[in-house]
């Protein structure tokens, strides 16, 4: 019995010093697994220009439409070792550009790029930048017009256009990529969305640009903006607006995206002339009843948007006049800016909801041919820093340079052969003249800028825009 009690006592030990000696093991599923960072580089820059004019020709098929002429384009690429740049002509073959500045022609659409296989330049205007210009004189489409040439996208704003009798608007789409895309339209015109057939399952082949007109789809239609949303492959959009007088063509534009909806918006560039010419024509004929240069409102959202538009003069020679109106939900609002005389001025909207803008300018001489032209200027967005415009060579230009923030901008805007700097106030303007070329805007806070292009007292307008393909570092977790 002695023994038996004295090896449980044994036993006993033993177990309860491998229980205090014991290492501790704990087991858990699913422990994280540490993220790889991977340095990503952005997509080589390209930018998208419609090329030539789009008409209807008498012999052609109803519906059909062919590029007339050529549209000029002009580059502005950076020089830098290991970054080379090209254009290419929609089934062309590439074409290098050499320098940093360059010029061609183009009859289709071309795709502007610049490659930068070691990611040694900052996306951006500084690298690569695009202007198209096209002066028309001929019986059906007369005028001169402009845009800043497109990176493409899927969800892109169209704010302008007119479908009424004599009127002429054409939806441009351009498909760079590799890929179809498929495109849904919508019309926010001033009663709301309109409703009819065609605006879904638009095909935009790859390397193609086509045409839809907007005047078949919603004839005498004054006021609209247009959503253009690609599935597939993205696409660079722009509406072709044209006005046709009587048997005379009296001015044309291509009319480049809007910025995103915001309630704050600015519009540079509305530099207004002609006004004494513009009253006499009116007076004469009612054919000339849409000369009245006009703020368009698009809204969207679902809740009514209050506005208040303030149209602000260069300097104290040119009073400029405040616009207020609420912009229902899901309307576009066309408002007459009148009262102003000629000079420099730019628009400063504020919103209690997001909207998106532009405006219509208009220009007169009845020496001219064509003797009324316009262009719309779509509201951009501001941009602090360093960046760049292709400006032509042709007609005169001047930067229109705006100010929206509460706090004074320092600038400086140079060019190969002049240089200028200044301090813009802000809630002010300035338009400054520029020669053809690279252009190169610096600005140590945001301010928006529109190029205003005037030849042989037609007008056009290109939005100074910083395109960019994102890059940088992101996180992977392989499983």
């Amino acid at each position: 019995m002695i023994r038996r009690l004295l090896a449980l006592l044994v036993v006993s030990s033993v177990a309860t010093a491998a229980a205090l000696v014991s290492p501790n093991f704990s087991l858990k599923s699913g422990d994280p697994i540490a993220p790889h960072s991977i340095t990503v580089k952005a997509r080589d820059l390209a930018l998208v220009c419609p090329g030539g004019s789009f008409i209807s020709r008498a012999s052609a098929k109803v519906g059909s439409f062919t590029q007339s002429g050529n549209a000029s384009v002009f580059t502005h690429q950076t020089s830098m070792a290991g970054i080379s740049s090209s254009a290419t002509l929609f089934g062309a073959t590439p074409q290098a550009l050499e320098g940093s500045d360059s010029t061609f022609p183009a009859s289709k659409s071309v795709v502007v790029s610049s490659s930068d296989p070691q990611g040694l330049a900052d996306q951006g205007s500084a690298q690569l930048t695009a202007t198209q210009i096209q002066f028309n004189q001929e019986a059906d489409i007369s005028g001169l017009a402009a845009t800043d040439c497109q990176r493409p996208g899927s969800d892109i704003w169209l704010v302008g256009g007119d479908t009424r009798t004599g009127r002429e608007s054409l939806l441009v789409l351009s498909n760079p990529t590799g890929v179809d895309a498929t495109v849904e339209l919508q019309l926010l015109a001033s009663n709301g969305f309109v409703n009819v057939p065609g605006l879904s399952g638009i095909s935009v082949p790859k390397h193609k640009a086509i045409i839809v007109p907007i005047n078949g789809l919603a004839p005498k239609l004054d006021t609209f903006s247009v959503h253009v949303l690609a599935r597939g492959g993205s696409v660079a959009a722009w509406i072709q607006q044209k006005t046709v007088r009587g048997l005379r063509a009296a001015g044309f534009d291509l009319i480049a995206p809007a910025s995103g909806a915001s309630t704050q918006l600015v519009i540079p560039g509305l530099l207004i002339r002609g006004t004494a010419t513009v009253d006499e024509l009116s007076r004469t004929s009612t054919n000339y009843f849409d000369v009245v240069n006009t703020l368009r409102i698009s809204n969207s959202g679902s809740k009514d948007a209050h506005v208040l538009a303030q149209i602000t003069g260069a300097n104290s020679k040119t009073f400029g006049t405040v616009i207020q109106t609420t912009v229902a939900a899901n309307t576009t609002a066309d408002l007459e800016i009148t009262g102003v005389t000629d000079g420099d001025y730019s628009i400063f909207i504020k919103s209690d909801q997001p909207v998106r803008a532009g405006a219509k300018l208009n220009r007169s001489n009845k020496t001219a041919k064509p003797e009324t032209d316009f262009t719309w200027l779509p509201s951009v967005a501001p941009v602090a820093g360093s960046r760049f415009i292709a400006v032509p060579s042709q007609g005169i230009s001047k930067l229109s340079i705006a100010n929206p923030g509460k706090i004074a901008a320092h600038l400086t805007v140079r060019g190969a052969t002049s240089s200028s700097s200044f301090v813009l106030q802000p809630g002010s303007l300035t338009s400054v003249k520029v020669t053809g070329g690279g252009i190169m805007l610096n600005s140590d806070l945001a301010v928006a800028a529109t190029l205003v292009i005037d030849v042989g007292s037609s007008i056009a307008s290109v939005p100074m825009v910083e395109y960019r393909n994102i890059g940088g570092q992101i996180s992977v977790v392989v499983r």
